[in-house]
């Protein structure tokens, strides 16, 4: 999502927006020390030899003793929008941290004001890196998390407050002691409708505690693998989705090969 014209010819900033990328993709996954010292080897040897970089000795003066530790990968290097006025997304520099801890200070604030269930939260560092990578992933097409901690530590919290960020609507499943498939896939369905049909975008919330049965995560897994859960809408609801969104897309100059019958 960087524009490269947002780089410029600074070779450095790329080798850091690099590993930015691969903490995101790779160190946010790995839960050891061990085997995050064991990532930032393996990038420091691929900086020398693919790349003829010294990682280390590539990186802002700023970073100091973090430069040679592990830490630098999930918590240092942060590119993002959130202090740009035209949405570009460029690395956050040590003098630019406190601007972005009053930024989000403010937005937790406009969002206890107008929300039913105020976050009590503290924006320390860890939870300010903890927002930027969910906030990431829910401005990426098709984002998805899977977080994992222990009760209490924000993970709910940290997901609200992205998704007021993003100016997304978030859908948080109501289940109660006898919930059933047939409530599940309601509910499923009514997400669907609201991002697909309505084109609104939205997040869906699913803590593990809500969790009532395999055949939610059956279909979590059918949504997240093709976009597409089987046999969730009826032969008639369809018809009436495709009739719906006729204008739509002809306005988008989108042409349907099949007729109703086939989809």
């Amino acid at each position: 999502m960087v524009e490269k014209t947002h780089l410029g010819n600074d070779s450095k900033k790329v080798l850091r927006l690099w590993i930015h990328e691969v903490s995101r993709v790779f160190s946010d996954r790995l839960t050891t020390e061990e085997d995050q010292r064991a990532l930032f080897g393996k990038l420091c040897l691929v900086a020398r030899d693919k790349m003829r970089e010294d990682l280390v000795g590539s990186l802002r003066p700023d970073f100091g003793a973090a430069a040679g530790d592990p830490s630098l990968m999930t918590s240092e290097i942060l590119f993002t929008d959130i202090l740009s006025k035209r949405a570009e997304i460029n690395e956050i520099l040590p003098q630019e941290k406190a601007q972005l801890n009053s930024k989000l200070f403010k937005v937790h604030e406009d969002f206890n004001s107008v929300s039913k269930k105020p976050l009590e939260i503290v924006l320390f560092k860890n939870a300010v890196v903890h927002l930027l990578r969910i906030y990431r992933i829910i401005k990426m097409p098709q984002g998805h998390a899977f977080l994992i901690g222990l009760g209490g530590t924000g993970r709910q919290s940290l997901t609200r407050l992205a998704a007021y960020l993003c100016d997304q609507a978030l859908v948080d499943v109501e289940t109660s002691k006898n919930y059933h498939e047939e409530q599940w896939r309601e509910q499923l369905k009514s997400v669907i409708m609201k991002a697909g049909q309505d084109g609104k975008s939205c997040v869906l919330l699913l803590p593990d505690s809500k969790i009532k049965g395999s055949f939610m995560l059956d279909d979590i897994n059918n949504l997240l693998n093709s976009g597409d859960v089987p046999n969730l809408f009826l032969a008639d609801e369809k018809m009436k989705i495709e009739e719906s969104l006729r204008a739509t897309a002809k306005r988008a100059g989108k042409v349907s090969l099949y007729s109703s019958d086939n989809h």
